[in-house]
């Protein structure tokens, strides 16, 4: 017997509090084992700059002690609540706070300290032409009280992330890496957080968060197909996915399983009429040898010739006693003769659980930019970002991540498309924009905050069925696209709408220029069975929501 290795179990307290602080190291003996950080942990527990170089096995870049430093300074600030250019302020639970992210996520621990079920992130893939935050970390913890430590419109620091820059990739990791260990902060146990990433900088984001949330705690790595087709323009590999990392807080997340399908499900057959029903056969071999896995080693005899067999090259699956069980429960399966010298194991569709996810998410199954761009342009009348995130992709993750009552964070907001998926289930949504430059010319705050607002009171009417006196002839038109796209459910009567005197005019006139609106309203409005402009108003809209209903239930049995 030996006693327990108390310098192993006080390391892992230590990875269990500060996962960046264990870190591989050479013994002294020549053998690598988890050692402590000791620079770094006194970084951790430090408000100023700890200098201590060290060779050891991490990443490290120039900035990388102060971006730790920024991300466990205090700050001198608080939210400030606008109530005017609120929906619901006394009632709604969903928060959009624009602002500087980084101490809006300082602010939220105040509240939100380990109750965050998801986060999802997309953070600027530093593509080289990428405006970013200039972190001014030379100064100390009271001067960096005096700074928002973040750049606006108005003045504060913005700097072009060139290639021609010397801290291309420093700067992108130190301002990315403080919000990070913050974000891990407000994750509950069995939170999970999403970051989406391109190839430009998805080697050094797994390598972040596998010092913040630990290597331990890494879910999956997904491509998304954000593209179907391949261009014809360029010399190299057309980049058709992008990486969505998927950490979770602890061993404690369980991902949802997705709902069996007709296919999986056929894999199941009752070649022997079992009353339990159909089932699939599992392999009784195990991958490892019979030296790797001598106790699972043991003659077996088929009970139905009396051959005995035992394993040579494979070790069997289960252990004697298992085999014995299973033989008299009759869930081994000899063959369709009985005389096979293996048997398989009898696994029932009944007892089969849902889906596992796969980390290859299609265009079909999670939508592509070409959907981002249509989603935003169906609430905005234009193109405002460049390859937005499709709603059904931050769908996808919801599904994947979170259920009702679930608080789901997103402080990298730029379209907003996390707002606009969230708010349709039962979700509590904190919206925090990363008031990046934009070409054109408003900020992502604006456009995030613009489709917000555009959202959820239309949302908010489906969900509570309430009874509006006014709508916007806009919401009308992002009712259509929205039951069209995602089959929303609408409980309005034609009495609860203004009997405008022709809807179709007044949306032209209204909507001059922008043809594909009026083209879009009047094919539903046609499709719909119109009967033509002496129709009353309410009578047209009940026709364009009675429209988007029987385009639902096309898409749900197509």
């Amino acid at each position: 017997m030996h006693s327990p290795n108390l310098t192993e179990e006080n390391i892992a307290r230590i990875r269990d509090m500060f996962p960046g602080c264990v870190t591989e190291a050479q013994g002294e003996d020549g053998s690598v084992k988890l050692m402590v950080d000791f620079d770094q942990l006194r970084q951790e527990l430090s408000d100023a700059i700890v200098e201590g170089p060290q060779e050891r096995y991490h990443l490290n870049w120039p900035g990388k002690r102060e971006a730790l430093l920024t991300a466990n300074a205090p700050i001198a600030k608080t939210l400030r609540p606008v109530r005017e250019e609120s929906v619901d302020f006394d009632t709604t639970k969903n928060l959009f706070i624009e602002g500087d992210n980084l101490d809006a996520l300082k602010l939220l621990q105040e509240t939100y300290l380990g109750k965050v079920k998801m986060i999802y992130i997309d953070p600027p893939y530093n593509t080289g032409n990428d405006f970013i935050y200039e972190d001014d970390f030379s100064e100390e913890v009271a001067a960096y009280f005096r700074r928002s430590n973040q750049v606006d419109e108005e003045g504060n620091r913005l700097i072009a992330n060139t290639l021609a820059n010397g801290r291309f990739h420093s700067d992108w990791l130190s301002m990315v890496y403080p919000r990070l260990k913050i974000g891990r902060n407000l994750l509950a146990e069995d939170g999970v957080l999403f970051v989406s990433a391109d190839y430009h900088e998805s080697a050094n984001l797994r390598k972040i968060c596998d010092e913040i949330f630990g290597e331990q705690n890494f879910q999956a790595d997904i491509s998304w197909q954000k593209r179907y087709t391949r261009s014809n323009n360029t010399q190299d590999f057309t980049t058709v996915v992008e990486h969505i990392l998927v950490y979770s807080q602890s061993d404690a997340f369980r991902v949802n399983l997705l709902p069996r399908t007709d296919e999986a499900d056929g894999r199941y057959s009752n070649p022997d009429n079992d009353t339990r029903g159909p089932w699939k056969g599992a392999s009784f071999l195990n991958p490892a040898t019979p030296e790797q896995r001598p106790n699972l080693c043991y003659p077996i005899k088929n009970p139905n010739t009396g051959q005995t067999t035992t394993p040579t090259t494979n070790a069997w699956r289960r252990s004697k006693d298992e085999f014995e069980r299973l033989q008299n429960e009759g869930l081994l399966y000899w063959g369709s003769n009985g005389d096979a010298a293996i048997p398989s194991i009898k696994m029932f569709l009944s007892e089969a659980r849902g889906l596992t996810p796969i980390n290859f998410w299609d265009h079909a199954y999670a939508g592509n930019t070409d959907d981002g761009t249509r989603d935003v342009s169906s609430l905005f009348g234009s193109k405002v970002f460049d390859n937005p995130k499709p709603v059904q992709l931050m769908k996808r993750i919801l599904e994947h991540a979170t259920t009702q009552d679930s608080i789901v964070l997103d402080f990298f907001a730029g379209s907003g498309s996390m707002a606009h998926a969230v708010l349709e289930p039962v979700y509590d949504l904190i919206i925090i924009p990363y008031d990046t430059w934009m070409k054109r010319t408003k900020y992502a705050s604006d456009i995030s905050k613009e489709k917000f607002a555009e959202i959820e009171p239309l949302l908010r009417s489906v969900r509570r069925s309430t009874k509006p006196t006014t709508i916007d002839l806009y919401e009308v038109f992002c009712a259509v696209l929205y039951l069209l796209r995602t089959g929303c459910q609408w409980r309005f009567l034609p009495g609860e709408f203004p009997k405008w005197q022709s809807v179709y005019a007044y949306w032209r006139k209204w909507n001059e220029p922008d043809q594909h609106g009026v083209s879009v309203l009047e094919q539903a409005l046609k499709k719909s069975g119109w009967r033509g402009p002496r129709e009353t108003g309410a009578q047209r809209l009940q026709h364009v929501l009675d429209c988007g209903r029987a385009k639902r239930e096309e898409y749900r049995h197509g």
